[in-house]
């Protein structure tokens, strides 16, 4: 008499702590990644509102937050120094008299020109 007996496949049985590592580290850099961007978003939308309106601006009438908000690389000290250097000398006559302003010189006033507005003099 014959007998049959069925062929036993061995299926390899693999410790199961690599592949519940893998899964730590897959949930772990997709956390990261998230908490990356949600932490980022407001940092760079920050960023956008910081920079500098582009609006011009008149320096013979404008206060010194006003020439600040407006002009790029022009902080709140060289805006008071526009707006001190105005009130001593009187209203600008043109927009190159602006590097006679300490702190202010061609490259800002470059950067700038299409941004400044002059209003005529005000007679006294």
């Amino acid at each position: 008499m014959l007998t049959i007996i069925p062929k036993l496949e061995l299926i390899p049985v693999l410790p199961a702590w690599p592949i519940a590592l893998t899964q730590g580290w897959l949930t772990l850099c997709l956390l990261v990644l998230t908490t990356s961007t949600l932490l980022l978003s407001p940092a760079l939308e920050a960023e956008e509102s910081i920079q500098p309106q582009a609006t011009s601006v008149d320096i013979n009438t404008a206060s010194a937050e006003e020439i600040a908000q407006a002009l790029n690389g022009i902080g709140q000290r060289k805006a008071q120094a526009i707006v001190d250097f105005r009130e001593q000398g009187g209203p600008f006559r043109s927009v190159d008299e602006l590097t006679e302003v300490r702190g202010i010189g061609p490259s800002i006033l470059a950067r700038n020109k299409e941004r400044i507005r002059l209003s005529p003099p005000q007679p006294r």
